[in-house]
């Protein structure tokens, strides 16, 4: 069965990923404080090249936001996405009495995903979130006869989410090959 939980195969897919740039990033965070307690970042690559294989992946979103002034780290991250091909859509920070909160990031996600199966672009489309807010796209997709696969940490996965999607991988299941080397 591999490392998903399958409830049916598809052999070579045309494939879309889409990726909660901020939640992977809360949830990894999590993951590493909180679950394992140590040191533990994830390699956004690797991720992919497992998503990747027996499917022929279009294209990938990465979807984040960005402050105003972004610092050179978070130009190079966003760099080295688009350096592996990854499409990167940012939205503003925005802040409330000087706390960061992210705008329109589910929404363009959401709407990017809706898109693109209105389109027939995919027929198997990898959401990387938990994120239950996600639930009413994925239902419109799946009934418009496309396949939805979750990939999240447990600690973060929605069960709304967990119950609406065809496939389901966990990440913390594949934290060793997922994870940074200090070398990347």
């Amino acid at each position: 069965m591999g490392i998903f939980q399958s409830f049916g195969v598809i052999s070579k897919p045309n494939t879309m990923i889409f990726i909660d740039g901020s939640n992977l990033f809360h949830s990894s965070k999590f993951y590493s404080e909180k679950i394992i307690k140590e040191e533990w970042q994830i390699d956004i690559y690797s991720l992919i090249t497992i998503i990747s294989s027996e499917r022929n992946v279009i294209r990938a979103y990465y979807f984040g936001s960005i402050p105003k002034r972004p610092s050179e780290a978070q130009i190079k991250f966003y760099d080295k996405l688009k350096h592996f091909g990854i499409v990167v859509i940012t939205k503003e920070l925005h802040y409330d009495k000087g706390k960061p909160k992210e705008k329109g990031v589910d929404v363009s996600l959401a709407t990017m995903l809706l898109k693109m199966a209105y389109q027939n672009a995919f027929e198997l489309g990898v959401i990387i979130s938990g994120d239950g807010d996600y639930v009413e796209a994925v239902k419109t997709v799946m009934d418009l006869g496309k396949r939805i696969e979750i990939v999240a940490f447990r600690s973060s996965l929605s069960p709304d989410l967990k119950n609406n999607c065809d496939r389901l991988l966990i990440i913390d299941d594949i934290a060793n090959e997922v994870r940074l080397k200090k070398d990347k």
